[in-house]
């Protein structure tokens, strides 16, 4: 999809669909980079929107999620260029999983749906013209 749509902007959340037992962040890591890099290929400068993924209230499952964020930190500083910035767009400050999920405790509701939309809009707003 990458080579047919050559992104300006890609908003990247993701990081829920495992759990603590796995370990799973140095996996996820090595997919976003994969996704940015790849994107680069086809657009060397796309804007990326990382952001710190929203909190869930199934826990321990996602108790790895602090862990996410802070080396979804390290990456935006790592590949993060001027002409080709990566900027972090904080999705977990703010986003409570008793009130703005569904029943799951992870995926977000209207409320949450509508806090997510907002920090993205916020964090696109420079970038559309």
């Amino acid at each position: 999809k990458l080579k047919q749509m050559k992104p300006d902007v890609i908003l990247l959340h993701c990081g829920h669909n495992h759990s603590a037992e796995e370990k799973p962040v140095p996996g996820i890591i090595a997919a976003e980079r994969t996704i940015i890099e790849a994107a680069r290929k086809h657009n060397p400068k796309v804007v990326v929107l990382l952001a710190l993924v929203i909190s869930s209230g199934k826990l321990p499952k996602y108790g790895y999620l602090p862990e996410l964020n802070q080396a979804s930190v390290l990456l935006a500083r790592e590949l993060s260029r001027p002409d080709a910035p990566v900027m972090i767009v904080d999705q977990f400050t703010g986003f409570d999983p008793q009130k703005d999920t569904i029943l799951d405790k992870v995926h977000p509701n209207a409320q949450g749906a509508e806090k997510m939309a907002n920090k993205w809009f916020l964090a696109l707003k420079p970038w559309v013209k």
